[in-house]
C-alpha cells in the first residue's frame, strides 16, 4: 500500500461574516431540537475570492440530545465579478451553556472558548471559479448575536517532490486560537469532523 501523508495542507481560502435573522423555532422532535436562521447577507474575501453573502439562505441548525449542534447551512455567494455560488456545509458547534450566555450577553468571547468546525463545499457553472467544485475545504467558526464569521481553508495536494512552503507549514500556528480545545475532554472524540492524518488533534 503507498504511504499516505502524515499531515494535510492547507491554504487560506476566505474570510467571511455572514448576517443572520433571529431564528424561526422548529421545536423539539425525535431528531432533536430544531432552529432555523435566515441569512439576511455577508461579505467574504480572500486572496482568489472575494464579494457578498446574498439574502435567502439559512441554517437548519439541530441541538442533538448531547448538547453540541448540528449545522445544516445552504447559502449564495455572489462575487465580486458576478459568479454565483452555492456553498453548503454540515458542522458541529459545541459550546457549554455558560459560554453561550456570555456570547449572547454580547461579550466577546475568544472562540477558543467552544468548538465551532464545518466542511464547505461549492457548487457552480462559472467557468472562472470552476476549480471550486472540486475542491475540499474545512473551516474554523466564530459566532455572535444574529452573526457567524468563518475562516475558510482549501485542502491542497502537492506534487511528488515539491516541499510544502513554509507559509503553509505554519497556518496551523498561525490559527492555533480557533481551533485548540481542552486537552482530556473526551466529549469532543464522538463529535470532531474527523480528517485521517490531518494533525488537527494536536
Amino acid at each position: 500500500m503507498p504511504q499516505l501523508p502524515r499531515t494535510i495542507d492547507l491554504e487560506f481560502l476566505y474570510e467571511a461574516h455572514v448576517d443572520l435573522a433571529p431564528p424561526e423555532q422548529i421545536g423539539a422532535s425525535p431528531f432533536g431540537t430544531r432552529s432555523i436562521f435566515p441569512v439576511t447577507g455577508g461579505t467574504f474575501e480572500g486572496p482568489r475570492m472575494r464579494g457578498v453573502v446574498r439574502p435567502g439562505g439559512g441554517d437548519w441548525f439541530l441541538t442533538l440530545a448531547n448538547g453540541a449542534g448540528e449545522l445544516d447551512v445552504r447559502a449564495t455567494a455572489e462575487t465580486h465579478d458576478g459568479a454565483l455560488i452555492l456553498v453548503y456545509y454540515h458542522g458541529i458547534l459545541d459550546v457549554s451553556p455558560e459560554v453561550a450566555r456570555r456570547v449572547f450577553a454580547g461579550e466577546d468571547v475568544s472562540p477558543s472558548e467552544y468548538y465551532f468546525r464545518t466542511t464547505p463545499r461549492f457548487e457552480t457553472g462559472d467557468e472562472r471559479y470552476a476549480w471550486l467544485n472540486k475542491t475540499v475545504t474545512v473551516a474554523t467558526g466564530c459566532f455572535g448575536v444574529n452573526w457567524v464569521g468563518y475562516r475558510v481553508f482549501a485542502v491542497v495536494q502537492r506534487p511528488a517532490g515539491i516541499v510544502t512552503p513554509p507559509f503553509v507549514r505554519s497556518i496551523r500556528s498561525i490559527t492555533r486560537p480557533f481551533y485548540e480545545t481542552a486537552a482530556g475532554d473526551s466529549r469532543h472524540l464522538s463529535q470532531n469532523l474527523l480528517f485521517a492524518g490531518s494533525g488537527f488533534a494536536d
